[in-house]
């Protein structure tokens, strides 16, 4: 067993434990005629508030912390950890007030974004390593324009050197689009590449008919469609890796939020006793 999968064994393992002593100690305080609600809301807010230490983390880089990938696995034990406890408080079932449901509704969003988010931070990042060059995700937009300027360039001059319209149709209504903006994004995203299938079927009907003074121009747009697939590739991937932190976090501020507000209520009614 390598060390990797030692760690993650290990970790589990401690997880598993740390849930089955909550649970143990929930029961003796249900048996013990105390209230259980009150120590598990109390575990649940104190990893509610660690876990919300993690974007503090990232935001103070420069100070000798821990490594971010440490506090990034204790974030993920953590929120397992959390989303079992939250069930357990509420009983396995949504609560009946307005205010349980928005806290109830708000919590279960930010697990779900969560999980989310491990997946994508799990799978994306390999899929990014296959091209040998990681673009800068705010560089992207500059490499996009010098590529839809090459071809440009390059279609212009077929339309000079020829009395033959068929590369500048075909950069026209096909390529030009394609050019302009991202495309494919969700195939991208779901690792299909029928778009660029259907883009080489397209280049090679336009080589067929075209002159052969015109295969090498006809080359270079392909070259340049083929880097702008790529530049598509990591937008999408760094896109997508950068968007779900927005879900996740607002409604996990939301969620401390209401919890906050919650045992400030339970206190100002006197419904938190032990």
């Amino acid at each position: 067993m390598t060390a990797f999968w030692r760690r993650r064994v290990v970790s589990l393992a401690l997880l598993l434990l740390a849930g089955a002593l909550l649970y143990l100690v929930e029961r003796i305080y249900e048996i013990s005629l105390r209230d259980g609600t009150y120590l598990t809301g109390w575990v649940l807010f104190v990893m509610t508030v660690l876990l919300a230490l993690l974007n503090v983390r990232k935001k103070l880089s420069m100070l000798p912390l821990l490594p971010a990938a440490l506090w990034f696995q204790a974030h993920v034990y953590v929120g397992i950890l959390a989303l079992g406890l939250f069930f357990l408080h509420s009983n396995f079932r949504l609560p009946n007030g307005p205010f349980e449901k928005a806290l109830w509704w708000a919590s279960v969003l930010a697990f779900a974004t969560g999980i989310l988010g491990l997946l994508l931070t799990r799978l994306l990042p390999g899929r990014l390593k296959r091209h040998p060059e990681r673009v800068v995700f705010e560089r992207i937009p500059a490499f996009r324009s010098e590529l839809q300027t090459e071809a440009e360039c390059l279609a212009l001059r077929a339309v000079g050197d020829s009395d033959d319209s068929r590369i500048s149709d075909f950069y026209l209504k096909v390529l030009a689009p394609f050019l302009r903006k991202p495309r494919n994004l969700l195939a991208h995203l779901m690792g299909s590449r029928r778009h660029a299938w259907r883009l080489d079927a397209q280049f090679r009907a336009v080589r067929h008919s075209a002159k052969q003074d015109a295969h090498e121009l006809l080359e270079k747009l392909q070259e340049i469609a083929e880097a702008k697939d790529i530049l598509d590739h990591q937008y999408a991937l760094q896109l997508t890796l950068k968007a779900w932190l927005f879900l996740h976090i607002p409604v996990s501020i939301a969620a401390l939020l209401l919890a906050i507000t919650h045992v400030l209520l339970a206190y100002a009614f006197g419904t938190a006793t032990p």
